[in-house]
């Protein structure tokens, strides 16, 4: 007579995948429904501060230099990207609400 004992641990073990995926994917999509609340509330940042920016944002996820000493700063959650330029520390450029 063959066992079935291995189905069930297969099973289980699936189900647990499937849980923690879940608590995962959750996971993510709070993290990017705090950022795009954040970036709600900040307005405007055409002419603002990094400093004043990053304390609403938090720190970005992602920074590059581009040309003529023009820094580009990404805050990235989930399937939520916000990008911003700054020149001399002031913002030029929102991707997001042009």
């Amino acid at each position: 007579m063959m066992s079935y004992g291995w189905l069930l641990v297969l099973l289980v073990v699936i189900a647990i995948l499937a849980v923690f995926r879940l608590l995962k994917i959750q996971s993510e999509r709070a993290k990017a429904q705090k950022l795009l609340s954040a970036w709600e509330n900040l307005g405007p940042v055409l002419g603002r501060e990094e400093a004043e920016i990053f304390a609403v944002l938090g720190a970005p996820t992602f920074s590059g230099m581009m040309d003529f000493g023009q820094q580009v700063y990404q805050w990235r959650a989930h399937q939520v990207c916000i990008e911003l330029w700054f020149k001399n520390q002031i913002c030029f450029h929102d991707a997001q609400r042009e």
